[in-house]
C-alpha cells in the first residue's frame, strides 16, 4: 500500500516543482541567470510543507504569496535546515529525473 507521502512527495512532482521554480527564477532575475544548487535545495522542503502551502492558498495564489507566507510564519525557518537534509535525497533525485527527461538542465 502506498502512503500519502509517497503519492504527493515523489521525484516526478519534485522535478516539476523545481522546473517551475527555476523557470520563474530565471524569468525574474536581472541577468536571466539560473538558480544554483544551493538556491534549489530549500524549494521542495518549503513547497511541500503543509503550513506554507496553506498560507499561499489562503491568498488565492497571488504574486508574492510564498514570500508573504514565509514572512508571516518565520518559525518555518527554524526547522528548514533539518527538512532540507531530510529531503535532500528527494531533491537530488528530482533534479536527476528532470535532467534525464529534458525538463531541466544542470551545469
Amino acid at each position: 500500500m502506498i502512503n500519502e507521502f509517497e503519492i504527493f512527495q515523489n521525484k516526478a512532482i519534485g522535478a516539476h516543482i523545481i522546473w517551475e521554480f527555476s523557470k520563474n527564477y530565471q524569468m525574474h532575475h536581472r541577468e536571466k541567470a539560473s538558480p544554483s544548487l544551493v538556491e534549489v535545495m530549500p524549494v521542495l522542503p518549503l513547497c511541500l510543507n503543509k503550513r506554507v502551502v496553506s498560507g499561499i492558498k489562503e491568498r488565492n495564489f497571488k504574486g508574492g504569496s510564498l514570500l508573504r507566507a514565509i514572512d508571516e510564519n518565520k518559525d518555518l525557518f527554524s526547522g528548514l535546515q533539518e527538512r532540507m537534509e531530510d529531503m535532500a535525497p528527494l531533491t537530488l533525485q528530482s533534479i536527476y529525473i528532470g535532467a534525464i527527461s529534458g525538463l531541466i538542465t544542470y551545469d
